[in-house]
């Protein structure tokens, strides 16, 4: 079982478990093909909105059809990355795309739309040119953090440093650990991103092939006439290029909490904008400091944007970082290195009139190497 059902469905016979997940992965995958329907849907309110002017206005935007024409292009453009990505699905789920393309009966929850277009936009921030920016802000400090502790040795002995990256969400740092030589695991829960990741990462294409309008769908705080049908090209790497005598590179999908239970297993977690996915995050820090080795390393970046903050359906304990930094050392962790705050966006857009800026916190921490302390959270954690 990957983990990705409802707990609750856990107590049922495995193979009603292996039904609702095959479910759960088609309402994803064809969510994919939802796609060109729902953003066309948005363009004709946009058209009838300016129909409906009287001819006074409309001449004053003779610009206007060309506007959605060029919109209309964007949204062939992402609906045929998308149906690719759900094509190419790895988890045994089959759609007849030829039936469902177009089709107007092909509907998907406004939830599972939402993710559609923040997967485009994630993978602007993972695999485009576009995207290096904030990268090299959220994921420089922690490469960077792997590289001081982990790579004096050569490629050869790297691929003995084992890293594990949760919420590795498009699977970019990921390919970059294994890039630099070192055994990497991405953990993902979300299907959206498992998708695009796969088709990503194993889909063969060449530097710059693919090309998506992550921002179309942004009809407000747009500067330039034409910005929203800006295009973006990716991957920007070749993502087979990886080290032949180095680290390996995979992805798993499912609940962290519930796929990892080998004690002692990695000396690296690289956890960025992560802890705070956590429905209770002292969940989070005793499972990790149970799962590294000793002297292994937890290197964490990101914000507190508790994810089910006000979710009645499932109650979450939403620490301050204050209170967050205590627990790393109630639950064993040494904290090596500190920095409060470092400013970073999120799927940005550079050239929106409206961007959003996340104060982080970093810390690298450490499993101690010998552990005196028989009575710490990590030695003897209780169930999540």
């Amino acid at each position: 079982m990957s983990g990705l059902t409802d707990n609750r469905d856990l107590e049922k016979d495995p193979a009603e478990v292996d039904r609702l997940e095959q479910e759960h992965f088609k309402k994803i995958v064809l969510s994919m093909f939802a796609y060109r329907n729902h953003f066309s849907r948005r363009i004709d309110v946009a058209e009838r909105s300016f129909h409906e002017m009287n001819s006074h206005y409309k001449d004053m935007l003779a610009h206007w059809p060309q506007k959605m024409e060029a919109l209309r292009g964007c949204c062939g453009r992402n609906a045929k990355v998308l149906e690719a990505i759900g094509e190419s699905c790895p988890f045994g789920t089959h759609v007849d795309a030829e039936h469902v393309v177009g089709s107007a009966h092909l509907h998907s929850s406004q939830d599972d739309m939402d993710k559609v277009y923040t997967t485009l936009k994630q993978l602007v921030r993972d695999w485009s040119e576009d995207g290096a920016a904030e990268r090299e802000k959220c994921y420089g400090p922690v490469l960077c953090a792997i590289e001081n502790h982990f790579g004096g040795s050569s490629i050869k002995d790297r691929s003995n440093v084992h890293i594990l990256v949760p919420g590795a969400g498009l699977g970019r740092l990921v390919w970059e650990c294994a890039h630099r030589g070192y055994t990497t695991q991405g953990n993902e829960w979300s299907v959206h991103m498992l998708l695009a990741s796969n088709h990503m990462l194993n889909g063969g294409h060449s530097p710059n092939s693919v090309e998506v309008s992550p921002f179309a769908h942004n009809f407000s705080n747009n500067y330039g006439a034409f910005d929203q049908q800006r295009i973006v090209r990716l991957p920007d790497v070749d993502t087979q290029d990886l080290p032949g005598d180095g680290g390996q590179l995979s992805m798993s999908a499912g609940d962290f909490l519930e796929i990892y239970d080998k004690d002692n297993a990695w000396d690296c977690i690289a956890s960025v904008f992560f802890l705070d996915t956590a429905r209770i995050v002292m969940a989070y820090l005793e499972h990790m400091f149970t799962i590294l080795k000793p002297g292994g390393l937890l290197i964490n970046i990101g914000p507190l944007q508790y994810h089910f903050s006000g979710n009645v359906a499932a109650p979450s304990v939403e620490l301050s970082f204050e209170e967050l930094r205590e627990l790393l050392s109630r639950v064993g962790f040494v904290l090596l290195e500190e920095k409060f705050p470092l400013e970073m966006p999120y799927i940005d857009n550079e050239r929106s009139m409206g961007r959003y800026m996340y104060k982080c916190a970093y810390f690298v921490a450490q499993k101690p190497a010998a552990l005196s302390d028989a009575g710490n959270l990590g030695a003897s954690r209780p169930p999540p």
